[in-house]
């Protein structure tokens, strides 16, 4: 039924009718505009609500067609290029902003100038109040801003209410970008300015990932952001792109936002610039761009920092720093190391200095002032975030809450500190991007059984380190703190078979090697070290050679060359020889069978003013001896003395007494060897050489020389080392003293750890905590015409579109063989593959509905349970209603982001949140998002949406901060407490295989003092008198026998101390008397403890 509706103030007036029309449904509505001014202000309120309707009626798909769409557009033209304010305001307010673009009504491109000019009206003013449209506004123009080039239409309505005529506009976007930038800079709103700074972001990896003069279409429909290795460009990589002059300026404005007092706007402003933190590439192209972004971020956590923080500041200075620490890993190595002045300072010293300040906690000599220019307003004079999206915030403070948030902070920055000097220039690795921390556990690469020999039978064959008894009592392996938060782990291991020889090849080497394991904030990390006695010696086979082409005419000579191809056979190929000849004493017996260098001695210099050069090298010339002099005399001013020369030596700090006798003992020493080397080379050939008549007798002797040159040396060998026993932890402990870590200076942080099943417990858990912040979120694909649930959950598959989606939000992973996170997923029962996504310091896991079976009860209820666990859910819906959230029914899903495909090829996002959850961005509710970027907006915005959720939550805490309390949790409790000689004492053996009970004369006496009785004493030196009684062949009565089978039955401790005599009231024994020596021998001295206490 239709009927007509027409609204008139006073009868009594001349009113013109505008617009009546019927729009086929029980309302008609009728918008006039009166003749006089006098009834102006009586009917203003009747037409804004008519304006409300007609603009609701547009929204909801109610005004349609070629009748009605020509006389509501010109309703529209009229208002949006008129005076009344109120009246634009009211347009721009009910057509909600993106939404009136996504209706995709036929022509309403043409509306798009007068639509620009009327928000450029509504944002230079300063009324900020409810009735003004300002979020609306802003978030209109920012998705007119990201609209494609081929969507913007060339003829558009001249915006004047007098005159219906189209005109070109080719320059529409660089319009809407100086508004949006001027509504970043001073916009009074809290709302609007961050729905700007997100616009900013989207468009600035808009152009980033479109340069200049390069097509869309070559770049495909979705953008698959895969990490690559350090040194491998990308395939759609631009070489030499010319991107947007513009961007520098843009990239000026959110880094003068992240100086905001404003908690949530400085939170958005950090949100906008991680955005283009995964276009690193492209902007380290950009000339003195990465500077400035590196040079702003450290500036910006200077001005933040507060000596009291608050929740909401630390929040602010952990974003900012998490910001800071992906921009350096995006940056190409070679671009952070990079000297940026006559000093040799980089960015990478730059951001340590900064990051080490925060950590040490040092206060600021001097006071930051705000880096932002005079266009830059950072005053908010309506903050409608209060009620809406604020960051949370306790009713008070006490020192505990302060301190709490300090030492957050602190955390913070050491955690990406240690990730930047571990990782920069290394990430991803040859693994992937699914692992930062190493795998290998201590039991790695060790037989079950415990002992040296042999590796790992496979992945199948690996027991957990807390059930393997050989890992608790391996003589070949020590558990160190190195520091509160450093636990390390020291394994000798048998040299492992690599292809090729690995790192090691063509090196003399030990047949061991230390595998040092490292527990940090970081990870874990692994390290393998081989000790190196020496390069290859080449001059051994080319000597070979070289005799054996010669003719020599004597049979000495030959014998000569028969011994030394025998000894160096013997040296290099023979495996009983080349194993033995690896240990400590390699240095002896790579001398034998190889010719002494001799010294080498400077016999003339060059003249003081000339340079030597390479190409003037010879034997007798000292080349640095001779530039040292050259320095010198050109450059005086180096001169530390100026009567001594730079190559003339120091006076030594020890003496030249001392000096001169040390070298002395070094040279005699060598003279020794060098003399039996020597000697044995001389006695084999001269039990040869004189059994050389002929040439039968001649081959005779030369076999002979052979054998005694083999056995001497097989002879030294077997007695210098067989006799030998070998430490199973001698190589470790080598490392552990050339590390420095043995050292005195270094007790007071280096302690051993209690080697438990406890022990082994924490550090597994410790093990299976993530290195990065970790998400999982839930995508739901929703069909056309499904409205249930049970239809969503049996999708088994979407349409392309959505599939490129889901592919373009990570890369696959298969969920068996994985070793990242897996946000709870089983590795078997809930589908093959996931989208996994991944950076430096962040892994996201994405729960797919069409990923996971659906075909029994029970798969349909454990799918209903992932996806509803999760606190945010991204749904895909091409229904042609909107997606409510009681569809599917959770406690969680704090965050609700829709996507719905559009027509035209973009995509409408609506974001729903719940009230506890503060503002977040880059994506705000209604936005129309191209293709290109949606992947990576809706990645991000849920990225953002679930760290808003967690910092909403009062008890959370980092994955650094969890990490740093179960460190020094094992730190703690299984520290053990020794004094410095039995510290030394467990390097050089891990595991004693009994322990004596001896410790330091003196600590065991005073020990021993406070824990044993009187009859201890007596004890002793009873049996003390009994073992005398024994040596002389006197038997002993039967009490002291007595005495000494209880002392044995209750195992008392022993001392160093001998026994102390006593008198009454035990029992006197027949002793016959002995000497004054024996007496004196075995009577212990006083107690220092007690030296007023007598003695009979």
């Amino acid at each position: 039924m239709f009927c007509k509706v027409c609204i008139f103030c006073n009868p009594c007036t001349l009113w013109k009718p505008l617009l009546i029309f019927a729009i086929g449904m029980p309302l008609i509505f009728a918008c006039m505009l009166p003749s006089g001014m006098a009834c102006e202000k009586a009917c203003k309120k009747g037409k804004l609500l008519a304006l409300q309707l007609l603009c609701s009626l547009a929204v909801h798909g109610a005004v349609s067609g070629m009748q009605h769409l020509p006389l509501f557009y010109h309703s529209l033209h009229k208002l949006l290029t008129g005076e009344d304010r109120d009246l634009i305001y009211a347009i721009l307010k009910h057509v909600e902003g993106p939404r009136f673009l996504s209706l995709l009504l036929p022509g309403h491109t043409l509306l798009l100038l007068d639509i620009v000019h009327a928000s450029a009206i509504l944002l230079t003013s300063l009324e900020a109040n409810r009735n003004t449209p300002r979020a609306e506004v802003a978030a209109l123009l920012g998705s007119l801003l990201c609209y494609p080039s081929t969507l913007i239409p060339r003829p558009v309505l001249q915006p004047s209410p007098q005159i219906f005529e189209l005109m070109e506009c080719p320059d529409l976007q660089d319009h809407i970008l100086n508004i949006v930038l001027r509504c970043a800079r001073r916009e009074p709103s809290a709302k609007a300015r961050c729905i700007a700074l997100s616009q900013l972001g989207q468009w600035i990896l808009l152009k980033l990932s479109h340069p200049l003069h390069t097509s869309s279409r070559s770049r495909g429909y979705f953008q698959q952001a895969i990490p690559h290795p350090p040194g491998v460009q990308p395939r759609d990589m631009h070489h030499n792109s010319q991107f947007n002059p513009r961007i520098r300026e843009a990239l000026q404005v959110l880094l003068q936002a992240l100086q905001f007092k404003h908690r949530t706007i400085a939170i958005v402003a950090v949100d906008a610039l991680k955005l283009c933190a995964e276009r690193g590439r492209e902007l380290a192209s950009i000339e003195r761009l990465p500077q400035l972004i590196i040079t702003a971020i450290c500036k910006a956590l200077e001005i933040q920092q507060v000596a009291n923080p608050k929740d909401s500041d630390k929040i602010v200075l952990t974003s900012l720093m998490l910001c800071l620490g992906e921009y350096c890993m995006s940056f190409p190595a070679s671009l952070m190391l990079a000297p940026l002045n006559e000093r040799g300072d980089t960015l990478v010293l730059l951001v340590l200095r900064v990051l080490m300040q925060i950590a040490s906690g040092a206060p600021r000599h001097e006071r930051v002032k705000l880096t932002a220019d005079d266009d830059f307003d950072t005053h908010i004079s309506s903050d409608d975030l209060q009620t809406d999206g604020k960051l949370p915030e306790a009713n008070y403070q006490t020192s505990e809450t302060i301190q709490a948030c300090i030492s957050a902070i602190k955390m913070c920055a050491k955690a990406i500190a240690m990730h930047l000097v571990t990782h920069l220039g290394h990430f991803p690795m040859g693994i992937g991007a699914s692992r930062l921390s190493s795998m290998v556990e201590e039991q790695d690469d060790v037989a079950a059984n415990g002992s040296l020999g042999g590796q790992s039978a496979g992945a199948d064959a690996r027991r957990d380190s807390v059930e393997l008894p050989s890992v608790l009592h391996a003589q070949n392996m020590q558990l160190f703190m190195l520091s509160s938060g450093l636990v390390a782990s020291f394994i000798e291991l048998p040299a492992l078979k690599l292809p090729g020889g690995g790192a090691t090849a063509g090196l003399i080497t030990a047949e061991k090697q230390v595998r040092v394991l490292l527990r940090d904030l970081n990870g874990k990390a692994c390290w393998d070290a081989s000790i190196l006695y020496s390069e290859p010696r080449k001059c051994v086979k080319s000597m070979t050679n070289e005799s054996t082409t010669s003719t020599h005419a004597s049979g000495g000579s030959v014998a000569m060359e028969r011994m030394s191809d025998s000894m160096h056979r013997s040296f290099n190929t023979t495996p009983q020889h080349r194993n033995m000849s690896q240990p400590m004493d390699s240095l002896i017996s790579s001398m034998i069978g190889l010719d002494v260098l001799p010294p080498r001695h400077t016999l003339r210099h060059r003249p003081a003013g000339e340079l030597p050069l390479a190409k003037d090298l010879a034997p007798d010339l000292d080349q640095l001896d001779d530039l040292l002099a050259y320095i010198g005399h050109t450059s005086p001013e180096c001169l530390t003395n100026p009567l001594a020369q730079l190559n003339t030596p120091g006076p030594s700090p020890l003496g030249s007494s001392l000096e001169a006798q040390t070298i002395s003992i070094i040279l005699n020493q060598r003279a020794l060897e060098q003399e039996y080397v020597s000697n044995l080379n001389q006695q084999a050939l001269q039990s040869n050489a004189n059994s050389a008549a002929s040439l039968h007798h001649d081959q005779h002797s030369m076999h002979s020389v052979e054998q005694a040159s083999h056995a001497s040396f097989e002879s030294y060998n077997t007695t210098s080392l067989t006799g030998r026993t070998e430490i199973p932890f001698q190589y470790c402990r080598l490392l552990f003293s050339h590390l420095g870590m043995a050292g005195w200076e270094r007790r007071s942080r280096t302690h051993l750890l209690q080697r438990t099943e406890k022990l082994l417990r924490e550090l597994r858990n410790v093990d299976q905590q993530r290195c990065r912040e970790t998400h999982k979120m839930a995508v739901i694909y929703v069909a056309s015409g499904q409205e249930d649930k049970s239809s969503i959950l049996n999708n088994a598959s979407g349409s392309s579109t959505y599939e490129m989606f889901v592919s373009a939000l990570g890369w696959e992973i298969d969920l068996e063989t994985h070793n990242g996170f897996l946000g709870g997923l089983p590795r078997q029962g809930c589908g093959a593959t996931a989208p996994y996504y991944a950076t430096p310091f962040l892994e996201v896991i994405y729960h797919v509905a069409t990923r996971m079976p659906s075909d029994s009860p029970e798969n349909l209820l454990l799918k209903t349970r992932h996806l509803g666990n999760d606190e945010v859910h991204i749904v895909w819906s091409e229904h042609y209603r909107d997606y409510r959230r009681d569809i599917l029914p959770t406690e969680f899903c704090d965050v609700l982001i829709v996507v719905y495909p559009l027509k035209n090829g973009l995509f409408r996002v609506t974001v729903n949140r719940k009230p506890e959850v503060p503002w977040f961005g880059p994506l705000a509710n209604e936005s129309i998002v191209s293709g290109a970027c949606l992947a990576t907006l809706i990645r991000a915005t849920a990225i953002n949406a679930s760290r808003a959720k967690r910092a909403a939550m009062s008890l959370f805490q980092q994955y650094y901060e969890e990490r740093n309390r179960s460190l020094e949790s094992v730190s703690s409790r299984y520290k053990e407490s020794t004094t410095f000689e039995d510290f030394a004492n467990r390097i050089y053996n891990p595991m004693p295989l009994r322990d004596t009970g001896a410790a330091a004369p003196l600590a065991a006496a005073l020990i021993d003092h406070h824990r044993s009785s009187i009859k201890g004493w007596v004890q002793a030196s009873i049996d003390s008198n009994t073992r005398d009684l024994m040596h002389t062949g006197l038997a002993p009565s039967a009490s002291a026998t007595t005495t000494a089978a209880m002392e044995a039955a209750t195992n008392s401790s022993s001392s160093p101390r001998g026994a102390r005599k006593l008198g009454a009231p035990f029992k006197s024994v027949n002793v016959p008397k002995k000497n004054a020596l024996q007496t004196s021998s075995n009577t212990p001295p006083e107690s220092p403890t007690l030296p007023l206490r007598r003695f009979k």
